[in-house]
């Protein structure tokens, strides 16, 4: 299967899969959320103001289950590990532009 990324989040995304990764992703039960790029972006966003560190959209899709728990189904709610990487392609002016492109909102300070 050949995929074209067409989200802000291009880092998340493979266009092409080993043929390994399906039968493992089977059999390791993975559960998987979708976010939109604006709440990737709003994310990224929340995560600047409340702790000073820029990431990148991939990231921002992690983070923003973390800050809006709707995003889970209740049968995925419980303990969760947030793992935050990401920022060597993020600038500040390209978070503003992403902000802008997909109408992001958040209590900021500057952006």
């Amino acid at each position: 299967v050949v995929l074209i990324v067409c989200g802000i989040a291009k880092s998340l995304g493979a266009s092409c899969v080993s043929s390994a990764v399906l039968p493992q992703a089977r059999k390791l039960s993975i559960n998987s959320v979708v976010v939109s790029d604006k709440e990737a972006v709003e994310a990224c966003g929340r995560f600047l103001v409340n702790e000073r560190f820029l990431v990148e959209p991939a990231c921002g899709a992690t983070l923003a289950i973390g800050y809006d728990k709707d995003l889970v189904p209740a049968r995925l709610r419980g303990p969760v590990v947030l793992i935050v990487c990401g920022g060597n392609i993020v600038t500040p002016s390209l978070l503003k532009q992403w902000k802008a492109q997909t109408d992001a909102h958040w209590d900021d300070f500057s952006t």
